[in-house]
């Protein structure tokens, strides 16, 4: 059987005192774990939510590969581009990061390859005028997509603050000796945060520590505080609460309200201005913190405001009609948009896209040459209609229903770290990430259906693993031993892991399933509006899934295993075992299905039984 997470009492304040001391976790070592076998790698699927926002970047496709400097970041305008990446290629060569890097745009060269045939196949196929009538087609399929985006323009009046280097600043005030050097807040495998000082000299968030410390010698990295981070949060959180009590928080660090109703209130007497000002002097008397503002018309495009004038400061986009809008995202570079990370733009650029107006002159090639699901996403940049923060997987609509900004898939956070210690420090970290996911899930009245585990090892490479549960809960306990479940089969290798994220997936209102529960409920406006996916699978209670990356076609065949032969081997193997019993939502009885055991062929040591 095996064992979930337990909540262990401290038996020894001066372990705990000594491993805390040097930046580590304490629990005690009391814990007893199935051993594993070695783990096997599964890349996961790159996407625009998971993706960091790295500092570096891999050449143009078809180039030979290297990592560039990306000083898009506020801070970095005036850095020596040439030098720092000079240093970055002597250092970062031959490393564990530069061969995945390298591996992943690999994996994006030959999407680019894909999708430069499909391309050329649409010119062939739909340019000249022998072809018009089929163009004809094309295109009116392209203005009835256009067409539902622009129905769900709603332009009203938001303001997004974004907390200057927020982690830096909160460890600043902790130390205040750290505001006259360069400062890193993270891990010599990955930095979360730095200060301005640190920019300087090209050393920004989501690179290694490794590679910052060639790039600035005297830089100070220190591991994270996340407790701290939480409480100065909390209170931001509170004061935004005040303009708009259903503010949408993007991170600790982010924040948008709609004051639309506040300024109404106000009878005139203040302007959107006026409220990002207040705003951001309040969050400084009361954490001497500063923060920078951006207002807009909607929230995609006040978060783009808000880095405009960075740090300490605000900029309003006055946008007050369509074509205003239509005017000003159409020179927008692509990563100016929120939900376009580094690997999509590569992908673009290698099509020859550059702007969001590119995006908008090609819309019919795009949309015969991209999936309906991005290529939807793509489109609504394009045209001023940005699904954000609605969702980080670049949901079909910005929708009209102002709930639907609050309405989130999932809700999750990771840590990255050096090398842990210990199985007690590997469980603190997973404790203590789970319960801050805990709360989030509760804070907004929530339930979840799956829970998901992600562990990056120190090849940069990803394992995810998710979880189903029967029905939606949100006990503690039941969510508690469900990752325990996913985690116990890797904890003899926690001093190889170097980054642990849980996530809690397929999240519904807590009062609406109960009121399903209770027999029935009626579909609510944003749920009508919602669109069905045909490219979504719906969830199914009891399974296992492995997201991969490509991987030999004979790795990922399964075959069905007796379980009674199973027994029968002698061979140590890894058990997941995942719940097998329907619910009586779905199926109509109490009666589980008996279970299966998968064997994946080419990785004899690892079973799934679901």
């Amino acid at each position: 059987m095996i064992r979930p997470f337990l909540d262990d009492k401290d038996d020894s304040n001066s372990k705990r005192q000594e491993q805390l001391a040097r930046g580590g976790h304490w629990i005690p070592d009391d814990m007893c774990f199935m051993e594993p076998t070695e783990p096997q790698f599964v890349i996961d699927s790159e996407s625009v939510c998971t993706e960091p926002a790295a500092m570096l970047q891999s050449g143009p496709v078809g180039s030979s590969f290297e990592l560039t400097l990306d000083c898009t970041k506020a801070g970095m305008e005036r850095v020596d581009k040439r030098r720092v990446e000079s240093i970055i290629r002597d250092t970062s060569r031959d490393s564990d990061y530069f061969l995945n890097e390298r591996r992943k745009a690999e994996g994006r060269q030959k999407q680019v390859q894909e999708l430069r045939r499909k391309s050329a196949t649409f010119a062939q196929l739909l340019g000249g005028e022998r072809n018009a009538a089929q163009r004809k087609q094309w295109e009116q399929k392209v203005s009835k997509i256009e067409q539902e985006l622009e129905a769900t323009r709603n332009l009203g009046t938001y303001v997004h603050l974004d907390m200057d280097m927020f982690f830096a600043a909160v460890e600043i005030k902790k130390n205040p000796a750290y505001a006259e050097v360069p400062l890193g807040v993270g891990t010599m495998t990955m930095l979360s945060t730095t200060n301005y000082i640190a920019r300087s000299y090209g050393v920004r968030a989501a690179i290694p520590g490794f590679i910052g410390m060639k790039l600035c010698r005297n830089l100070v990295i220190v591991p994270p505080d996340f407790k701290a981070y939480r409480a100065e949060s909390a209170i931001v959180h509170r004061i935004a609460s005040e303009y708009d009590p259903d503010c949408v928080s993007v991170g600790m660090d982010e924040l948008t309200l709609e004051v639309s109703d506040y300024l109404s209130r106000q009878g005139g007497t203040m302007t959107a201005v006026d409220v990002a000002t207040e705003l951001r002097a309040r969050v400084f008397r009361e954490t001497q913190l500063t923060s920078s503002a951006g207002i807009g018309p909607t929230a995609a495009l006040a978060k783009i405001a808000s880095n405009y004038n960075k740090p300490n400061g605000q900029y309003e986009l006055r946008l007050h009609t369509r074509e205003d809008v239509m005017r000003y995202v159409r020179d927008l570079p692509l990563r100016a948009a929120p939900g376009i990370g580094k690997a999509m733009e590569n992908t673009l650029k290698g099509l020859d896209i550059n702007t969001l107006g590119d995006i908008y002159e090609r819309r019919v090639e795009l949309c015969y040459v991209l999936t309906e699901k991005l290529y939807r996403f793509l489109l609504g940049n394009a045209i001023g209609v940005m699904s954000w923060p609605c969702s980080c997987v670049a949901p079909a609509y910005e929708f009209c229903d102002r709930t639907l900004i609050t309405a989130r898939k999932s809700v999750g956070s990771e840590r990255a770290f050096s090398a842990l210690c210990s199985k007690a420090e590997l469980k603190e970290v997973a404790t203590t990430i789970f319960q801050a996911v805990y709360d989030e899930l509760r804070a907004n009245e929530w339930v979840c259906r799956q829970v998901s585990l992600r562990i990056r090892w120190p090849s940069f490479r990803i394992q995810q693993f998710t979880k189903s549960l029967p029905q939606h809960s949100d006990d503690h306990s039941t969510l508690n031993r469900a990752l325990g479940e996913l985690l116990l089969p890797h904890v003899s290798y926690y001093a190889s892991m170097r980054l642990l994220g849980i996530r809690l997936l397929d999240l519904v209102s807590k009062k609406e399933y109960l009121a399903k529960q209770r027999g029935g409920v009626q579909k609510t406006l944003s749920q009508f509006c919602t669109p069905r996916s045909t490219e979504q699978n719906p969830a199914t209670p009891g399974v296992k899934r492995m997201r991969e990356g490509k991987v030999n076609e004979e790795e990922k065949e399964s075959v069905e295993i007796n379980v009674e032969e199973e027994k029968q081997n002698t061979r140590e193997v890894v058990e997941i075992f995942v719940s097998s019993q329907e619910s009586s939502e779905q199926c109509g009885s109490d009666k589980s299905v008996e279970p299966r055991i998968l064997r994946e062929e080419g990785k004899p040591d690892v079973i799934i039984i679901d």
